[in-house]
């Protein structure tokens, strides 16, 4: 199950590569409540995204225009013993409800036995400002926060282009499997 929230983080960052998340956010309540026990965590700052780009042999100007204007990418995913679910799924609206309350927009708000993913989006007019996705999948819980500031236009060319995602989401997955 850990394995799929992995996965799931990694392509809503990859297919979802408008939603750019703010600095100033501030996780610290939702990450605090996932507890110590990581399975996976993630880190680049913007050289280390182009390294990976360039890890990827991808040649894509769209690709690496978009990515140029991320700051960094952090995600984490930690393992939850039976009965956390709750403390962290209470965590997780009390985080979404601070990100309404400071401008942010729900994007994907998905419930199953279990499982719980919500995105935010923060946009003022055509530049996204923010991109945060929240998870509890019964023995895990995460979330991946990417901050910068993209243009619109720059991201749906880029999303047109399938295979500079597809190149790009291989060499993170091989980078994080390291």
């Amino acid at each position: 199950m850990t394995r799929k929230a992995l996965c799931w983080l990694v392509v809503l960052g990859a297919l979802i590569p408008a939603a750019w998340a703010q600095t100033d956010l501030d996780l610290s309540a939702f990450e605090q409540s996932l507890g110590d026990r990581v399975v996976a965590e993630i880190f680049f700052d913007s050289e280390q995204l182009m390294a990976l780009v360039g890890a990827a042999g991808e040649e894509n100007p769209e690709l690496n225009a978009v990515l140029a204007s991320v700051e960094s990418v952090r995600a984490r995913i930690c393992a939850l013993e039976p009965g956390e679910a709750e403390a962290v799924l209470a965590s997780l609206a009390d985080t979404a409800g601070q990100l309404l309350e400071t401008g942010w927009m729900v994007l994907v708000d998905m419930q199953r036995s279990g499982e719980r993913i919500k995105v935010f989006l923060r946009m003022e007019q055509n530049h996204i400002l923010g991109f945060v996705a929240l998870f509890v999948d019964g023995d895990a819980g995460g979330f991946a926060h990417v901050a910068g500031d993209l243009d619109m236009q720059q991201v749906m060319t880029m999303a047109k282009n399938s295979e500079a995602l597809r190149n790009f989401v291989s060499a993170l997955k091989q980078q994080t499997s390291d």
